[in-house]
């Protein structure tokens, strides 16, 4: 799936955070208004995808990108806590990458307070012991 993604945008991930739900004076991401952020959806052979505006460290992309992002990387990351929002904002805006999210999430974080919406994790942690 990442790889379906990685043909139509430079950076994937497979997490569609909640703090893109949550409108930023409310303590969510400060691009986000009226309960969504500003986006584009788009379709491939098996999922739809939305454009947003950050994610955790936990991304997909192609080494050519990497290599050619690292100084924004380095920027970011310089303290134990990455500052991940305002790594991928810079990406986005200064050097026109996209970043991509599926809907719905195929994967979430570890936090229990930052859960992808809409997927019933407790099933599916259960489910994987069967």
């Amino acid at each position: 799936m990442l790889e379906e993604g990685l043909a139509i945008s430079e950076y994937v991930t497979g997490y569609d955070h909640p703090d893109k739900y949550q409108n930023g004076e409310e303590g969510g991401n400060p691009q986000v208004t009226n309960g969504g952020e500003a986006t584009r959806v788009v379709l491939t052979n098996s999922r739809h995808w939305k454009e947003t505006n950050s994610t955790c460290m936990t991304f997909a992309t192609h080494v050519n990108i990497l290599v050619e992002d690292f100084v924004v990387y380095s920027k970011h990351c310089q303290t134990q806590h990455p500052y991940d929002y305002q790594m991928f904002c810079e990406l986005i805006n200064s050097k026109r990458r996209r970043l991509i999210s599926p809907l719905p999430s195929i994967c979430t974080h570890g936090e229990t307070f930052y859960l992808a919406p809409l997927i019933d994790w407790h099933t599916v942690f259960h489910s994987s012991f069967s």
